[in-house]
Formats: C-alpha cells, structure tokens, sequence
C-alpha cells in the first residue's frame, strides 16, 4: 500500500530508519528517551488538569483556565510538544531533540496523516531503542568486568 493514503511504513523503511538510529543517533536517542520519559508522568498530570480548561464553551472551562492559566501555558508551550512523537521523529529524521520536537508538533497540527503513521511506528522504535540501549549497557559491563 501506499503511504499517502495512511498506511503503516514499509519493513524496509523501518530497517533503514533503524540503521541511521544506530549509526548517528544512538547518544542522541538515549537523551531522548531519559527526557521523554521523566516528562511523560508531568505530561499527564499538568495534562489531566488543563484538559477541562481546553473546552471554551464550558463555563467551568474558562474558569479553569483563568485559575490555572500558567499551567496551560507551561503545558502548551513547553509540555506538549516532548512527546512519543518527538521520539519518532527524532528516530526517522535524524534530528536533535529540540527540532524533533518542533517538527513533530508541526505536523501532529497540519498534517493528520502523517502524524497516524508516527503514531502506529512510535512503539517500535521505542522497543528497538530499549533493546539496543539495554545490549550496549551489557557490551560495557561485560568489557569492564572482563577487562578486554
């Protein structure tokens, strides 16, 4: 199938996005993975309690919003955007996390397509990552204690 039309990625695009991932970006990808992820538990929290303030039409919303604007601003702006999504796209594109970030917000808002394919491979490359992050903490140790 093809990928306009809102189909997963291809194995072979897969595989390569997995060998640019160990070749260029393992660093980068553990970086990534450490601050995503002790953002994503904040993420939910300060995302759980701007969701009432995201409803204008609701009277309890647009209190909520003036009661906790700066959480909604901070969640916005800052938040929202270290996503798993970040993660992919840093994964497929080669790119630090603060451009990855970026792209990735751009095209969750613009592009809907896209962003279901980011989606459908995040887990993926989060598993692919695990793993080789978890075999080079082994190749260190297994170094050190052997004194190769």
């Amino acid at each position: 199938e093809n990928s306009e039309h809102g189909s997963a990625p291809h194995c072979g695009e897969v595989c390569k996005a997995s060998r640019q991932l160990v070749r260029y970006h393992l660093g980068s990808m553990a970086q990534g993975a450490l601050i995503i992820g002790f953002v994503r538990p904040v993420r939910f929290v300060i995302g759980t309690i701007t969701a009432g303030t995201r409803v204008e039409s609701n009277c309890v919303g647009r209190i909520c919003n003036s009661c906790c604007s700066c959480f909604v601003t901070f969640y916005s702006e800052v938040l929202e955007r270290y996503s798993a999504n970040t993660y992919i796209d840093m994964a497929l594109y080669c790119s630090e996390l603060r451009a990855a970030a970026q792209n990735a917000s751009e095209v969750l808002e613009l592009d809907h397509v896209t962003a279901s394919a980011l989606n459908g491979t995040t887990a993926v490359f989060q598993i692919i990552s695990l793993c080789l992050v978890w075999w080079l903490g082994f190749v260190v140790c297994y170094a050190m204690v052997t004194s190769i």
